[in-house]
C-alpha cells in the first residue's frame, strides 16, 4: 500500500510526462501533466510543459487555455503574461496580445523581450511609430538585443528612412557577421537606395554562408539585371523558382532553345499582368524556332492575347497543359534566348486592340478638345507599399500646359482621389464602363490607341501601352524594378516609352514638373505658360 503524499504523486506524474514528451509520446505526456495539475493545482512547471506540448501538437486553443489559467493563477508574474501574449499572437488575436504584453511590462518595466514582442504586434497593425518606440526602448535596456534592432531596421525601411535602416542592419551584421539572413536584408536595403553593386556584395556574402539561399541568389539576379549584366543576371534570376515567389513547382526548367525545338511547349505566366505583357513577346520567337506553344495565362489577359494573334492561349489550370511535352515559366524565356541589352526583342507593337472598339472610342473621344493624355496613378495593392502610388493631385501640373484633356484609365481608385478632385482637374472618367462589357484591358487598349500620350505609374498599363506602341511616360519611384535599369530615360523593351525617375522617396513634384516641361514642347505651349 502506497503512502506517497499528493505532492509526491504529482511529481511522479510530472516526471512521467517529461519522459513521454522526450520520447515523442505526446498524448501520454499530456495525460500525465494534466494528472499532475489535478493533484496539485499550484504545480507551475506542469502547466508550462502542458502548454508547450499542446502547442507542439498544433492544438492552439487548448494551449491558450492553459496559458490563460497560469496567468490567472499567478497574476503578478510578468513572464506568464508575456507567454500568454505570445499565444495570442500565434492565434492572430493581436489586440489581446498587446494587452498581455502591456500587463507584463506594468509588472516588470525592464522587460526587453516584452517590449520587442509588443513592437511586432503593433507593427502588424501598421502602428509604426509605437512599434519603433518599443524597439528603441528594448534596445535602451539591452543594446545587444539583435532582434529588436533588426525589427527596427525593418520599420525604418518600410518608411523609406533608408539611411537609418542601413545603419541598423549594419549594426546587426556587426553583432552576427556569420548570419546569412542579416547580410541579405542589408543587401535589400542597399538595393532600395539604388546601391546595386553594394547590394550584390551583401547577397554574395549571404550566399557564401549559405550556398542554397534562394532569395539571396534571386535578389542578386535582380541587382545584376538592373545594372545590365544580363548573362549572369538571368542565371541568378532562375533562383526565383526556388523561393516563396514561385507560382508552381518547376523542377527542371529548359536549359536552352535546342531542348524546345519541335516540342509542344506550355509557357505559363508567373506573376502580375505587367510581367506577362512584358515577356509575352518571346512566344512568337519560340514558335519561329519550331516549337508549338500553348500560353497558360491569367484569365483576365486571355481576350487581349487572343485579339493580339497568339494562337493557343488558355486560362490557368487548363487540362491542355499537362499534355504538353515541357512546361516553361514565361520569365525564363529571356535566359533561354540568351538575351543581352543589345538583343532584347524590342519590336512593337506585339499586342493589338480590337479595331471595332478603337473606332467606338474614337467616336466617343473625338469631341473632347486638345492633347489627350491617359493617366493611371495606382497599380496593384502592393504598389501602395512600395512607393508606386502617385497622389492624383500631382497630375495637375500637366493640365497647366495648355489645351490638354486628362482621361482616367484608373479602375480601382483606393485613394478616393478621383472622386475628390477629378472634376476640379477636368479629368474624363468613364467609370464602370471601362473593360466591363468587352473584357479586361480591351476598352483600355482601344482608348490608348486614341490617345496622344499615356502618363502612369509603374503598373501593368505602362507595359500595355508600350506593347501597343503608344507613347507612354512612366513615373518611377526611387528604386524601380530591374527592367527599368538605372539612370537612363528610355527603355530597351519599349521604343515608345520614356522614363522619369524620382530622386527622393514619395516626392513626385520634380518628376511632374519635368513632364510638364517636356509636354509643353509636344503641345506647343508658349514659353512661360507653366
Amino acid at each position: 500500500m502506497s503512502h506517497d503524499s499528493p505532492l509526491e504523486l504529482a511529481g511522479q506524474s510530472y516526471r512521467l510526462g517529461q519522459l513521454d514528451r522526450a520520447q515523442g509520446r505526446a498524448e501520454s505526456a499530456i495525460d500525465h501533466f494534466r494528472r499532475a495539475i489535478a493533484i496539485d493545482p499550484q504545480f507551475f512547471e506542469a502547466y508550462s510543459n502542458l502548454g508547450a506540448v499542446l502547442s507542439d501538437q498544433q492544438r492552439p486553443l487548448e494551449a491558450l487555455a492553459v496559458f490563460q489559467e497560469v496567468a490567472n493563477r499567478w497574476p503578478h508574474v510578468a513572464e506568464l503574461h508575456f507567454n500568454l501574449g505570445n499565444r495570442y499572437r500565434a492565434l492572430e488575436r493581436t489586440d489581446e496580445a498587446i494587452s498581455a504584453y502591456r500587463r507584463a511590462m506594468e509588472i516588470k518595466p525592464d522587460f526587453p523581450s516584452a517590449l520587442q514582442n509588443l513592437g511586432t504586434a503593433l507593427q502588424s497593425l501598421r502602428r509604426l511609430e509605437e512599434a519603433k518606440d518599443c524597439y528603441r526602448r528594448a534596445l535602451a535596456l539591452d543594446p545587444a538585443f539583435i532582434k529588436a534592432e533588426f525589427n527596427l531596421a525593418g520599420v525604418l525601411q518600410l518608411e523609406r528612412k533608408l539611411d537609418e535602416a542601413q545603419a541598423a542592419y549594419e549594426h546587426c551584421v556587426s553583432m552576427q557577421p556569420d548570419n546569412a539572413e542579416l547580410h541579405f536584408y542589408l543587401g535589400q536595403c542597399l538595393q532600395l537606395q539604388g546601391k546595386h553593386q553594394e547590394a550584390i556584395g551583401c547577397y554574395e556574402r549571404a550566399i557564401s554562408l549559405d550556398g542554397d539561399y534562394a532569395l539571396a541568389h534571386y535578389r542578386r539576379g535582380t541587382a545584376l539585371l538592373a545594372l545590365g549584366h544580363f548573362a549572369e543576371g538571368w542565371a541568378e534570376y532562375e533562383w526565383r523558382l526556388k523561393t516563396v515567389y514561385a507560382t508552381r513547382p518547376c523542377p527542371r526548367p529548359a536549359a536552352n532553345l535546342k531542348e524546345l525545338r519541335g516540342q509542344r511547349v506550355a509557357v505559363y505566366a508567373e506573376w502580375g499582368f505587367g510581367d506577362t505583357l512584358n515577356f509575352i513577346r518571346y512566344v512568337p520567337l519560340l514558335e519561329q524556332f519550331g516549337a508549338e506553344v500553348v500560353v497558360e495565362a491569367q484569365p483576365a489577359l486571355v481576350p487581349l492575347l487572343e485579339q493580339s494573334g497568339f494562337k493557343q492561349v488558355v486560362r490557368f489550370g487548363s487540362t491542355i497543359v499537362p499534355a504538353c511535352d515541357i512546361q516553361v515559366p514565361l520569365l525564363s524565356l529571356p535566359r533561354i534566348f540568351d538575351t543581352s541589352l543589345g538583343t532584347i526583342p524590342g519590336d512593337t507593337p506585339y499586342l493589338a486592340a480590337n479595331p471595332a472598339l478603337i473606332q467606338v472610342w474614337h467616336e466617343r473621344l473625338k469631341s473632347f478638345p486638345g492633347f489627350k493624355i491617359g493617366i493611371h496613378w495606382e497599380g496593384s495593392q502592393a504598389a501602395s507599399s512600395d512607393g508606386r502610388t502617385i497622389p492624383l493631385r500631382e497630375f495637375e501640373a500637366l493640365t497647366r500646359v495648355g489645351d490638354v484633356t486628362l482621361v482616367s484609365l484608373q479602375q480601382h481608385d483606393s485613394t478616393g482621389d478621383l472622386a475628390a478632385i477629378g472634376k476640379q482637374l477636368g479629368i474624363l472618367d468613364f467609370g464602370d464602363e471601362l473593360d466591363r462589357a468587352h473584357g479586361p484591358f480591351m476598352d483600355t487598349a482601344a482608348i490608348m490607341k486614341n490617345l496622344d500620350l499615356v502618363v502612369a505609374t509603374d503598373s501593368s498599363l505602362v507595359h500595355l501601352a508600350g506593347a501597343l506602341n503608344v507613347p507612354v511616360w512612366v513615373a518611377l519611384p526611387c528604386a524601380p524594378e530591374w527592367r527599368f535599369l538605372t539612370e537612363r530615360d528610355d527603355s530597351p523593351w519599349y521604343p515608345s516609352m520614356r522614363l522619369f525617375r524620382q530622386s527622393v522617396w514619395y516626392q513626385w513634384g520634380d518628376i511632374f514638373q519635368q513632364m510638364a516641361t517636356a509636354l509643353a514642347g509636344l503641345v506647343g505651349a508658349r514659353p512661360g505658360r507653366l
